[in-house]
């Protein structure tokens, strides 16, 4: 998600990595200030020096180590955006000339700002077991309809999930929505873990509604 643009104000040092032949290689190396742990697997795009988002000239992904290499068309002044699950972060200006760029980031993301993705975490969120699944909607059970819906919401660093971001990605029915809806906030947790300690991720969960000789079933999702 893009919706929200914000300015990060990044810290910059030398980095000990190899220089590149032609001269125009942006190297960078991107951390959390919060916890100062590296921000992982997230979108590192160059693009104009502006204020205004703007189509990027290159784009490459942080490694385990927050580490990402982009290749600067020509020399020039240019800022990076980093793309974070719920906001882009801008960086101050970058100028490329003659000699490769090495510098570090730091974002001052707040966690509460920032939920991370499942492939972004060291240990993902699950589901505790011995759970209650959503009540089956008597209408549709006694018609002998079947359903699924696909939800998505962030769980927080105590297990619960965040119903300010639920939303319903796909319904074959609005009363089976309002029975996942009913029902997420119940669920028990176990919260996400990255670098030893727990943090949001948004989680996409499956309900499926299945009938056998007329009664609710279990369902794999």
């Amino acid at each position: 998600m893009r919706s929200k643009v914000s300015y990060g104000v990044a810290v910059l040092c030398l980095m000990g990595i190899s220089s590149s032949a032609a001269g125009q290689l942006v190297m960078g190396r991107v951390r959390n200030k919060q916890g100062d742990v590296p921000l992982r697997q997230i979108e590192v795009d160059l693009v104009r020096d502006t204020t205004a988002l703007s189509e990027p000239f290159a784009r490459a992904t942080t490694d385990t180590g927050g580490v990402f290499y982009l290749d600067a068309p020509k020399a020039g002044t240019y800022r990076l955006a980093f793309v974070l699950p719920t906001k882009t972060m801008l960086s101050d200006a970058l100028t490329v000339g003659s000699t490769d760029v090495q510098r570090e980031f730091v974002l001052d993301v707040h966690e509460e700002a920032q939920p991370y993705f499942e492939f972004q975490v060291e240990k993902p969120v699950r589901s505790l077991p011995g759970q209650a699944g959503p009540h089956y909607p008597e209408g549709l059970r006694n018609a002998g309809v079947e359903g699924e819906v696909l939800a998505q919401f962030v769980v927080d660093t105590l297990g619960h999930a965040d119903m300010s971001t639920f939303k319903v990605l796909k319904s074959t029915h609005p009363d089976f929505s309002y029975a996942v809806r009913i029902a997420v906030p119940r669920i028990k947790f176990a919260p996400a873990e990255l670098a030893h300690r727990k943090v949001r991720q948004v989680v996409q969960m499956p309900f499926v509604f299945c009938l056998q000789n007329g009664s609710p079933s279990a369902c794999s999702g």
